[in-house]
């Protein structure tokens, strides 16, 4: 099963777009780092609120997934031109041959708010991705001179990251440095708690 008749039959609404994600009724949301701010009085990294942030965040995916479940690395990526599809995979990979099971599907624009992107998934487990890096790469969106970081490969956009537990039906998405969700196939399966830090 490829990750978009998985996505239809589990999640027919959604379509792992940002913005859609908003609407889906089944999901926690978990700010990170709340309360500290990104800079220094100085003007410098607050090094203290990326290290917090990158461990809630890491908390909240290894609660989430295990090490046996079977995953779609989903990645969003917003370019005008033909890329190849293992270059920003190869950097967060921990088992380079899980790349050369990649796919990638093209989705038009929607809108000026949504535009055109291609969808690269990749079969996996957690033990393949570099999580650590993946976490800070996220994380660091919107500060141009930290790494790790993604190619930012429109003038506005950032690649979406996309941890789709297919044994578990949820997906974890963490959009930057603010904050995570976690998306359920339905509201019956959220838990009573969310214990995250």
């Amino acid at each position: 099963m490829n990750v978009s008749d998985y996505l239809a039959n589990n999640f027919p609404e959604n379509v792992l777009r940002g913005s859609l994600i908003t609407d889906w009724p089944a999901k926690l949301h978990f700010d990170l780092a709340k309360g500290i701010y990104q800079f220094n009085a100085d003007g410098t990294y607050n090094e203290e609120m990326f290290q917090v942030a990158n461990q809630e965040a890491m908390n909240v995916i290894n609660e989430m997934i295990d090490e046996e479940d079977e995953l779609f690395f989903v990645i969003n990526v917003y370019w005008k031109r033909s890329y190849e599809k293992t270059r920003i995979l190869t950097n967060y990979f921990t088992n380079k041959q899980v790349i050369f099971k990649a796919t990638s599907e093209q989705f038009p624009m929607l809108s000026e708010d949504e535009p055109a992107f291609t969808r690269i998934s990749v079969p996996c487990r957690k033990s393949d991705i570099k999580l650590k890096k993946l976490v800070e790469a996220i994380g660091n969106e919107d500060f141009n001179n930290r790494t790790p970081r993604f190619i930012r490969t429109s003038k506005n956009r950032y690649p979406e990251v996309y941890l789709v537990n297919r044994t578990k039906d949820l997906f974890v998405y963490m959009y930057d440095d603010r904050g995570i969700e976690v998306v359920y196939k339905e509201f019956e399966m959220i838990p009573l708690k969310k214990a995250h830090r």
